[in-house]
Protein backbone atom coordinates (compact mmCIF):
# COMPACT_ATOMS: atom_id res chain seq x y z
CA UNK A 1 0.00 0.00 0.00
CA UNK A 2 2.41 2.63 0.87
CA UNK A 3 4.74 2.05 -2.86
CA UNK A 4 1.31 2.77 -4.14
CA UNK A 5 0.91 5.72 -2.18
CA UNK A 6 4.46 6.75 -3.55
CA UNK A 7 3.96 5.75 -7.01
CA UNK A 8 0.94 8.21 -6.97
CA UNK A 9 2.40 11.39 -4.78
CA UNK A 10 5.47 10.93 -7.52
CA UNK A 11 3.24 11.23 -10.30
CA UNK A 12 1.06 14.43 -9.08
CA UNK A 13 4.76 15.79 -8.22
CA UNK A 14 5.78 15.23 -11.61
CA UNK A 15 2.47 16.52 -12.99
CA UNK A 16 3.06 19.58 -11.19
CA UNK A 17 6.30 19.97 -11.92
CA UNK A 18 6.16 19.34 -16.00
CA UNK A 19 5.44 21.83 -18.62
CA UNK A 20 1.96 21.90 -19.96
CA UNK A 21 0.86 20.36 -23.37
CA UNK A 22 -0.03 23.32 -25.18
CA UNK A 23 3.58 25.11 -23.92
CA UNK A 24 5.28 22.47 -25.37
CA UNK A 25 3.44 22.25 -28.71
CA UNK A 26 4.15 26.16 -28.88
CA UNK A 27 7.78 25.58 -28.11
CA UNK A 28 8.51 22.81 -30.11
CA UNK A 29 6.46 24.96 -33.02
CA UNK A 30 8.82 27.72 -32.39
CA UNK A 31 11.98 25.64 -32.20
CA UNK A 32 11.36 23.72 -35.37
CA UNK A 33 11.98 27.12 -37.50
CA UNK A 34 14.22 30.36 -37.25
CA UNK A 35 15.10 32.30 -34.20
CA UNK A 36 12.14 34.78 -33.54
CA UNK A 37 15.58 37.27 -33.02
CA UNK A 38 17.09 36.25 -36.43
CA UNK A 39 16.59 39.86 -37.94
CA UNK A 40 18.15 41.65 -35.77
CA UNK A 41 20.90 38.99 -35.77
CA UNK A 42 21.11 39.15 -39.91
CA UNK A 43 20.92 43.03 -39.77
CA UNK A 44 17.75 42.92 -41.50
CA UNK A 45 15.65 44.57 -38.53
CA UNK A 46 15.22 48.29 -38.32
CA UNK A 47 15.49 48.33 -34.65
CA UNK A 48 18.67 50.52 -33.54
CA UNK A 49 21.28 48.28 -31.95
CA UNK A 50 22.55 49.64 -29.14
CA UNK A 51 25.61 47.02 -29.54
CA UNK A 52 27.19 44.07 -31.39
CA UNK A 53 30.10 42.36 -31.07
CA UNK A 54 30.82 38.15 -32.69
CA UNK A 55 28.75 37.09 -29.54
CA UNK A 56 25.85 39.04 -29.08
CA UNK A 57 23.52 42.05 -30.05
CA UNK A 58 21.30 44.34 -27.89
CA UNK A 59 18.46 46.73 -28.39
CA UNK A 60 15.74 47.58 -27.22
CA UNK A 61 12.42 45.68 -26.62
CA UNK A 62 9.46 46.51 -29.12
CA UNK A 63 7.47 45.83 -25.79
CA UNK A 64 9.01 48.13 -23.32
CA UNK A 65 7.81 47.38 -19.80
CA UNK A 66 9.58 50.28 -17.93
CA UNK A 67 11.48 53.73 -19.46
CA UNK A 68 14.73 51.36 -20.42
CA UNK A 69 14.28 47.90 -21.58
CA UNK A 70 17.35 46.51 -23.46
CA UNK A 71 17.30 42.77 -24.62
CA UNK A 72 20.81 41.35 -24.66
CA UNK A 73 21.26 37.99 -27.30
CA UNK A 74 23.52 35.81 -27.79
CA UNK A 75 23.87 35.20 -31.29
CA UNK A 76 24.33 31.33 -31.29
CA UNK A 77 20.68 30.30 -30.42
CA UNK A 78 20.49 28.74 -27.13
CA UNK A 79 16.41 27.77 -26.24
CA UNK A 80 16.63 28.18 -22.33
CA UNK A 81 19.10 28.59 -20.00
CA UNK A 82 18.57 24.66 -19.18
CA UNK A 83 19.91 23.91 -22.41
CA UNK A 84 23.42 26.43 -21.58
CA UNK A 85 26.72 23.83 -21.79
CA UNK A 86 29.65 24.73 -20.03
CA UNK A 87 31.30 26.20 -23.22
CA UNK A 88 28.34 28.48 -23.51
CA UNK A 89 29.50 29.76 -20.16
CA UNK A 90 31.44 32.88 -21.90
CA UNK A 91 28.48 33.98 -23.71
CA UNK A 92 26.46 34.16 -20.51
CA UNK A 93 29.49 36.36 -19.16
CA UNK A 94 29.71 38.16 -22.29
CA UNK A 95 25.73 39.19 -21.50
CA UNK A 96 26.15 40.34 -18.29
CA UNK A 97 29.16 42.72 -19.31
CA UNK A 98 26.72 43.84 -22.16
CA UNK A 99 24.05 45.16 -20.19
CA UNK A 100 26.62 46.61 -17.43
CA UNK A 101 27.76 48.61 -20.09
CA UNK A 102 24.68 49.79 -21.63
CA UNK A 103 22.82 50.73 -18.48
CA UNK A 104 26.50 52.33 -17.78
CA UNK A 105 25.71 54.06 -20.98
CA UNK A 106 21.74 55.19 -20.75
CA UNK A 107 22.57 56.78 -17.50
CA UNK A 108 21.30 53.90 -15.15
CA UNK A 109 23.74 52.33 -13.50
CA UNK A 110 24.26 54.41 -10.23
CA UNK A 111 20.30 54.85 -10.00
CA UNK A 112 20.03 50.68 -10.79
CA UNK A 113 18.49 48.10 -12.55
CA UNK A 114 17.29 44.46 -13.00
CA UNK A 115 18.52 42.03 -14.90
CA UNK A 116 16.20 38.99 -15.93
CA UNK A 117 16.62 35.95 -17.89
CA UNK A 118 12.83 33.99 -17.87
CA UNK A 119 13.16 30.26 -18.39
CA UNK A 120 10.18 28.26 -19.57
CA UNK A 121 6.45 28.43 -18.71
CA UNK A 122 6.19 29.21 -14.80
CA UNK A 123 8.74 32.45 -15.65
CA UNK A 124 6.66 33.14 -18.56
CA UNK A 125 9.29 32.59 -21.26
CA UNK A 126 7.55 33.43 -24.71
CA UNK A 127 10.24 33.58 -26.99
CA UNK A 128 13.09 30.26 -27.18
CA UNK A 129 16.30 32.18 -27.61
CA UNK A 130 17.55 33.30 -24.43
CA UNK A 131 17.74 36.54 -24.15
CA UNK A 132 19.22 38.85 -20.97
CA UNK A 133 16.37 42.15 -19.70
CA UNK A 134 18.31 44.86 -19.12
CA UNK A 135 14.92 46.90 -17.41
CA UNK A 136 15.44 50.32 -15.54
CA UNK A 137 14.93 53.93 -15.46
CA UNK A 138 12.22 53.37 -12.63
CA UNK A 139 12.06 51.68 -9.44
CA UNK A 140 11.52 48.42 -10.88
CA UNK A 141 8.69 47.32 -8.17
CA UNK A 142 8.40 43.62 -6.63
CA UNK A 143 10.95 40.96 -7.66
CA UNK A 144 7.60 38.77 -8.55
CA UNK A 145 4.06 39.09 -8.59
CA UNK A 146 3.00 39.42 -4.92
CA UNK A 147 -0.09 37.37 -4.77
CA UNK A 148 1.57 34.14 -3.39
CA UNK A 149 3.38 35.97 -0.73
CA UNK A 150 0.17 38.46 0.25
CA UNK A 151 -2.68 35.95 -0.51
CA UNK A 152 -1.33 32.49 0.66
CA UNK A 153 -2.74 30.88 2.94
CA UNK A 154 1.11 30.53 4.53
CA UNK A 155 2.07 34.21 3.94
CA UNK A 156 6.02 34.36 4.09
CA UNK A 157 7.88 35.21 6.83
CA UNK A 158 8.64 38.50 5.61
CA UNK A 159 5.14 39.29 4.54
CA UNK A 160 4.36 38.46 8.57
CA UNK A 161 7.15 40.70 9.39
CA UNK A 162 5.87 43.79 7.43
CA UNK A 163 2.71 43.46 9.02
CA UNK A 164 4.43 43.73 12.63
CA UNK A 165 6.41 46.86 11.68
CA UNK A 166 3.14 48.28 10.41
CA UNK A 167 1.85 48.02 12.92
CA UNK A 168 3.74 48.81 15.45
CA UNK A 169 4.34 52.36 13.04
CA UNK A 170 0.26 52.69 13.25
CA UNK A 171 0.46 52.70 17.07
CA UNK A 172 3.22 54.98 16.93
CA UNK A 173 0.83 57.44 15.55
CA UNK A 174 -1.51 57.16 18.21
CA UNK A 175 1.46 57.22 21.16
CA UNK A 176 2.27 60.57 19.17
CA UNK A 177 -0.69 62.05 19.70
CA UNK A 178 -0.92 61.31 23.71
CA UNK A 179 2.59 62.36 23.92
CA UNK A 180 1.21 66.10 22.63
CA UNK A 181 4.31 66.55 20.77
CA UNK A 182 3.67 68.38 17.48
CA UNK A 183 7.22 66.90 16.77
CA UNK A 184 6.03 63.54 17.29
CA UNK A 185 3.14 63.25 15.99
CA UNK A 186 4.30 65.41 12.52
CA UNK A 187 7.09 62.51 12.42
CA UNK A 188 4.88 59.92 12.25
CA UNK A 189 3.71 61.50 8.62
CA UNK A 190 4.98 60.72 4.82
CA UNK A 191 6.63 64.03 3.46
CA UNK A 192 3.74 64.31 1.21
CA UNK A 193 0.78 62.93 3.40
CA UNK A 194 -2.56 64.08 2.96
CA UNK A 195 -5.46 64.49 5.71
CA UNK A 196 -9.32 63.72 5.28
CA UNK A 197 -11.05 65.60 7.87
CA UNK A 198 -14.60 64.50 8.13
CA UNK A 199 -16.82 67.59 6.29
CA UNK A 200 -13.78 69.27 5.49
CA UNK A 201 -11.60 69.76 2.48
CA UNK A 202 -7.71 67.57 2.61
CA UNK A 203 -5.09 68.60 3.95
CA UNK A 204 -2.17 67.73 1.57
CA UNK A 205 1.90 67.85 2.80
CA UNK A 206 3.30 68.60 5.80
CA UNK A 207 2.76 72.22 6.04
CA UNK A 208 -1.14 72.61 5.51
CA UNK A 209 -1.40 69.67 8.30
CA UNK A 210 0.91 71.02 10.30
CA UNK A 211 -1.54 74.23 10.24
CA UNK A 212 -4.43 72.49 10.72
CA UNK A 213 -3.51 70.34 13.80
CA UNK A 214 -1.51 72.97 15.15
CA UNK A 215 -2.27 76.32 14.56
CA UNK A 216 -0.20 79.50 15.35
CA UNK A 217 -3.69 81.02 16.91
CA UNK A 218 -3.47 80.45 21.05
CA UNK A 219 -5.17 77.67 21.45
CA UNK A 220 -3.91 74.37 22.91
CA UNK A 221 -5.26 70.58 22.41
CA UNK A 222 -4.43 67.94 25.14
CA UNK A 223 -5.15 64.77 24.30
CA UNK A 224 -6.22 62.94 27.57
CA UNK A 225 -7.32 58.91 25.71
CA UNK A 226 -6.64 57.50 22.38
CA UNK A 227 -7.47 54.19 22.42
CA UNK A 228 -7.48 52.25 19.07
CA UNK A 229 -8.10 49.17 17.71
CA UNK A 230 -7.13 47.67 14.16
CA UNK A 231 -10.11 46.17 12.84
CA UNK A 232 -7.91 45.00 9.35
CA UNK A 233 -4.49 45.30 8.08
CA UNK A 234 -2.95 44.58 4.63
CA UNK A 235 0.36 44.84 2.96
CA UNK A 236 1.04 45.13 -0.57
CA UNK A 237 4.85 45.63 -1.01
CA UNK A 238 5.35 49.03 -0.02
CA UNK A 239 1.80 50.34 0.63
CA UNK A 240 0.01 48.98 3.66
CA UNK A 241 -4.21 49.56 4.30
CA UNK A 242 -5.26 49.64 7.98
CA UNK A 243 -8.48 49.94 9.08
CA UNK A 244 -9.60 50.74 12.63
CA UNK A 245 -11.31 52.26 15.30
CA UNK A 246 -10.98 54.90 18.11
CA UNK A 247 -12.11 56.23 21.03
CA UNK A 248 -10.63 59.58 21.87
CA UNK A 249 -10.90 62.04 25.04
CA UNK A 250 -9.18 65.40 24.79
CA UNK A 251 -9.50 69.04 25.83
CA UNK A 252 -9.39 72.29 23.45
CA UNK A 253 -8.85 75.85 25.33
CA UNK A 254 -9.09 79.13 23.47
CA UNK A 255 -9.29 82.44 24.64
CA UNK A 256 -10.08 81.49 28.27
CA UNK A 257 -12.14 78.84 27.43
CA UNK A 258 -12.51 75.28 27.31
CA UNK A 259 -13.85 72.94 25.77
CA UNK A 260 -13.95 69.19 26.61
CA UNK A 261 -14.75 65.73 24.63
CA UNK A 262 -14.82 62.43 25.98
CA UNK A 263 -14.67 59.12 24.53
CA UNK A 264 -15.20 60.51 21.44
CA UNK A 265 -15.85 57.28 18.72
CA UNK A 266 -14.49 57.53 15.37
CA UNK A 267 -13.29 55.28 12.80
CA UNK A 268 -10.60 55.80 10.44
CA UNK A 269 -8.93 54.41 7.38
CA UNK A 270 -5.22 54.89 6.67
CA UNK A 271 -2.81 54.16 3.87
CA UNK A 272 0.58 54.04 4.76
CA UNK A 273 3.98 53.67 3.00
CA UNK A 274 7.50 52.50 3.34
CA UNK A 275 9.90 55.06 2.78
CA UNK A 276 13.16 54.81 1.29
CA UNK A 277 14.46 54.29 5.25
CA UNK A 278 12.37 51.25 5.51
CA UNK A 279 10.13 53.13 7.67
CA UNK A 280 6.68 52.78 7.60
CA UNK A 281 4.61 56.39 7.96
CA UNK A 282 1.04 57.44 7.03
CA UNK A 283 0.72 58.39 3.86
CA UNK A 284 -3.05 59.20 3.68
CA UNK A 285 -5.70 59.44 6.68
CA UNK A 286 -9.41 59.44 6.90
CA UNK A 287 -11.44 59.60 9.49
CA UNK A 288 -15.07 60.53 10.63
CA UNK A 289 -16.95 61.00 14.00
CA UNK A 290 -19.33 57.97 14.85
CA UNK A 291 -22.42 59.06 16.85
Amino acid sequence: MKYLLLIIFTAIAVTLMAQSATYLQKKAEQLAGVSPFQDEIDGQSSAPILYQDKKVIAFNSDAPQMPVHVLIIPKKRIATLNDLKKSDHEILLKMIETARKIAKDLGIAETGYRLAINTNEDAGQSVFHIHLHLLGGHKTGPMVDQTWRNKSDKPSSAYLKDQQNVEKAFGEYYHAWLSNSESAVMNTLASDAVIMPQGLSPKKGLDEIRAFWFPKDGSKTTIQKFDYTIDELKVDLNTAFVRSSSVLSFTYEKDGQTTTRNDQKQVHTTFMERDTDGQWKVKCKMWSTVN
